[in-house]
């Protein structure tokens, strides 16, 4: 009877081991950051072009990011949504993120260009 009892465990875990690297695959880049499920922000890190590194905090509802840039942080909100890409903004500022790819324009500063998420 005992080993009857062991057997499950190995179909157990052959069968959980997909799922476990299945969430691995969110966690990392390469993943579309907008069909990320759940009810947690998201933050994603980007280095740009110039050495430059930015941060993005997206909320739940991917409709507000938080963006952390130099010695800087803007609150803005989703202005537009074009297929993968969106556009976040507060007026002076203007994020838009496609993919795994930001550009942060920031009036009258220097923009954030051709970063891409780390």
């Amino acid at each position: 009877m005992t080993t009857l009892g062991l057997r499950p465990l190995p179909l157990i875990a052959a069968l959980g081991a997909p799922l476990a690297l299945a969430g691995c695959e969110l966690s990392g880049g390469g993943g579309d950051l907008f069909n990320i499920g759940g009810d947690n922000d998201r933050t994603v890190e980007y280095r740009c072009d110039d050495d430059r590194e930015m941060s993005v905090a997206y909320n739940s509802d991917r409709d507000r990011a938080t963006v952390e840039a130099g010695d800087h942080s803007y609150r803005l909100r989703l202005e537009d949504r074009d297929d993968g890409q969106r556009r976040y903004g507060d007026g002076d500022v203007q994020l838009t993120v496609d993919g795994d790819e930001a550009r942060l324009r920031i009036a009258g500063g220097s923009d954030y260009s051709d970063c891409r998420r780390r």
